[in-house]
């Protein structure tokens, strides 16, 4: 028996979103040359706008995962970040 445990990252909305958002993009890309589907064309991309618009909602007042204060992080912890990673990288060689 296996003691692996599955930790979920993003919360059912995110994955959600990101696989909705790729269904649009997708829908859009495939009805973008064709007239007679010019109104689907218009609904994949009005969607799109309302999933982003979702997800940036949803980035400020979602689960904790979902936050964007999880992954984003301000000038000052990125150049700490990438100090460290040189630091690291000049011992290992």
């Amino acid at each position: 028996m296996s003691d692996k445990q599955s930790i979920l990252v993003w919360d059912i909305p995110t994955r959600v979103f990101h696989w909705l958002l790729v269904i649009c993009f997708a829908g859009a890309w495939l009805t973008s040359e064709s007239e007679r589907l010019q109104m689907i064309h218009y609904a994949f991309g009005y969607s799109a706008c309302a999933l982003v618009l979702f997800r940036l909602i949803w980035g400020v007042v979602g689960t904790r995962y979902a936050r964007f204060t999880q992954f984003l992080k301000g000038p000052a912890e990125m150049m700490k970040h990438r100090s460290e990673e040189h630091t690291s990288e000049l011992q290992s060689h």
